[in-house]
């Protein structure tokens, strides 16, 4: 009985080996179980260009809550494949600027996370989740259609506090990121702003007043009035004899009265 008991237990004491397969497994399968394809992270395809929601032509720097704008992404720009056949979606993001786009991962109301929104419409509804257009063949690209209106009149006021944010554009796999375009804006409370007591403004634009252009208009003024009192003195100075040489008036003989005219 004895002899018999320890060779039992010698048959189930486990591997090391066979305990390092099963934590890998574990890992890997709990890995996908939480977030897919764990720890993926997309790529950066280009900018997000701010633009005038009414009329997509014109770019648009700065504006309030109510301020229709839009995202012009680059020509051509698409999602790795289509929404038909691989199940690729499209997503907009307001997150604060030291997030990374590249790890964002998607809920059905935007990206997921606290301080996270998505970009909503001018009709209140939050563009996530979006197709593509159908790729031309099998393991082609899904081009990206245009964006619509969008505003931040639906966040209360509140929802950002002051500071830089990143808004953009991503294609997702299953709710990860795999590609994405973006700009950074900063927003900054304003009490007399309706609806959301915002405004916005891309980063690097000039100041509302235009006060960016301001010193480079006064030093094109002032060297505008330094030149042409240079040159004023210039040509008064070539004008004017020297001291000892007669003007040319003075040197012409003038004709006396016994003289005859001609």
């Amino acid at each position: 009985m004895i002899r018999r008991v320890g060779r039992s237990r010698r048959l189930c004491r486990p591997s090391l080996a066979s305990v390092a397969i099963v934590l890998v497994v574990g890992a890997a399968v709990g890995g996908v179980a939480l977030g897919g394809t764990a720890g993926a992270v997309g790529e950066r395809a280009g900018d997000a260009t701010v633009i005038n929601g009414r009329n997509g032509s014109e770019l648009l720097d700065r504006g309030g809550s109510a301020t229709s704008f839009s995202l012009r992404l680059p020509e051509a720009a698409a999602c790795p494949g289509d929404s038909a056949s691989q199940n690729y979606r499209v997503q907009t993001f307001v997150v604060p600027a030291t997030d990374d786009p590249a790890r964002l991962t998607y809920e059905s109301q935007g990206p997921a996370g606290n301080g996270r929104w998505a970009l909503y419409d001018v009709n209140t509804t939050p563009v996530v989740q979006a197709l593509t257009e159908m790729a031309a063949g099998p393991g082609q690209p899904g081009r990206i259609t245009p964006l619509p209106q969008l505003s931040f009149a639906v966040f209360p006021p509140g929802t950002f506090p002051d500071g830089r944010y990143r808004i953009g554009v991503a294609c997702t796999a299953w709710s990860e990121t795999m590609r994405f375009w973006d700009t950074e804006i900063d927003i900054v409370a304003d009490p007399a702003d309706d609806p959301a007591q915002l405004q916005w403004a891309v980063v690097g634009a000039p100041g509302p007043t235009g006060t960016a252009e301001v010193p480079l208009l006064v030093g094109m003024s002032v060297i505008g009035v330094v030149v042409a009192v240079l040159v004023l003195a210039l040509r008064r100075r070539r004008a004017r004899p020297p001291l000892n040489q007669p003007s040319r008036r003075s040197a012409r003989p003038r004709p006396t009265p016994t003289q005859e005219q001609p």
